[in-house]
């Protein structure tokens, strides 16, 4: 399973830790959207769940979208799937 994670978080600390925690999970992010690439389980996307709750405060904001399939737009990027 694919996913989007977007995040608006106030704190530096708070946002630095979340990134790295992100980042760890990926290798394709922009600043704040992360792709988050296959994961196998309903347990791994809990667990995925369970660490942004931990690390985020009620004040910030955190999206976390799934997809099956992507279209790129870019001048760098084909259109890789029509949705």
């Amino acid at each position: 399973m694919d996913f989007l994670v977007a995040y608006d978080v106030f704190d530096d600390k708070r946002r630095r830790k979340i990134q790295k925690f992100l980042y760890e999970h990926s290798s394709s992010y922009q600043k704040s959207a992360i792709e988050i690439e296959d994961i196998k389980t309903v347990g791994g996307v809990q667990n995925l769940v369970s660490r942004l709750l931990s690390l985020s405060e009620d004040e910030d904001l955190i999206a976390i979208f799934y997809y099956s399939d992507v279209a790129y737009f870019g001048k760098s990027q084909k259109v890789e799937f029509l949705i």
